[in-house]
Parts: structure tokens; sequence; C-alpha cells
């Protein structure tokens, strides 16, 4: 009898044991998965310009450019699967990939890859390359003088950058955005 409840005991602390491992190396798996994702996002290399090229009253930004790379170490992010949103207290704009991406003028709306630094020209940002992204809201409401807004720059299945902007008080045909 002694020797039955030492096997079963045994089983079933093997069981258990087995299910612990299983567990943790599960969780293992999604921890490295997130670090992945994070470390994985875009970093500002630099800064952000308003270009003001339609005079419009009141005087606004037409256009942004934005200088993004990839930390060291970070995965590539490819800009073909990309979503860029314009959020300000007016009004949210989705905006969309220019056709092609790599064109220094988008349409109204959309954005587009400026400039490549450094790179071999796709639309793969890796590390130690530098892009330069040319918005071009449809609304410019959010890009007045004194206005705060929001990029929020999404990767594909990493975390999105969220950068946060006030137009001066005073616009220029070329301006940094503080």
């Amino acid at each position: 009898v002694f020797i039955a409840f030492v096997v079963i005991a045994s089983v079933f602390s093997y069981t258990l044991l087995g299910s612990g491992f299983l567990a943790d190396e599960m969780t293992r798996e999604t921890v490295q998965e997130g670090v992945f994702r994070a470390s994985g996002a875009l970093i500002l290399s630099g800064d952000i310009y308003g270009i003001s090229a339609t005079g419009l009253d009141p005087p606004c930004y037409d256009f942004l450019h934005v200088p993004l790379r990839v930390p060291s170490g970070g995965a590539p992010v490819d800009f073909s699967r990309v979503s860029i949103r314009l959020l300000c207290r007016q009004n949210r704009q989705e905006l969309v990939r220019h056709n092609p991406l790599l064109s220094t003028a988008p349409s109204w709306g959309k954005w587009s890859i400026r400039d490549v630094s450094g790179g071999d020209g796709d639309s793969i940002l890796e590390p130690g390359e530098q892009f330069v992204i040319n918005i071009s809201p449809m609304s410019l409401v959010g890009l007045q003088q004194n206005k705060q807004f929001t990029l929020e720059i999404k990767p594909s299945g990493m975390a999105p950058l969220r950068i946060v902007r006030t137009v001066p008080p005073k616009v220029t045909p070329v301006g940094v955005l503080l």
C-alpha cells in the first residue's frame, strides 16, 4: 500500500512539475515577444519642421517633416505597413500612404518618405538609416498658431511612436515645432 502511494504521488508530482515548466516557458515566450515589439519601435532623430506654402489666413503649416530612425539593436520597420494619425482637439485624421511611397510631395491627406539617409533606398527602415517622413494633412486646423497636436506613427505589430508638438505663435515658411 505504501509503495502504491509513493508511485501515485510521484506520478502526480511529475505531472504538476511538467505543467509548471510548460507555463513558465509560455510566460518567457510572451515576455520575449513584448520586449521585441517594444525594442522595434521608432524614435525621433531630430526636430520636426513645419512647412507653410499656401499663405492661408490664419497662418498654418501645410506639411510636416518628421525625421525617424530605429534604435540600435531594434528590428527593421517596413513603412509599407505603417499607419500615421494626426490628432488635435478639432479633428482626427488617419493619413493614407502616398503612391509611390518614396516621394517628396504627397497629396493632401497622405504621407510619404521624403528622404532616405544612410540606406539602400527601399521602404524598410533599418538600424543606421534615417527616413524623413513628409506629412500632408487634409485639414490644417490643428496646425495653426499656438495649437497643440499629437502625431501617432504605428508600425505593424510594434509599439506606436506618439509625438506631441505645438505650433509656435509665429508661423514662418519653415519652422521648428515646439
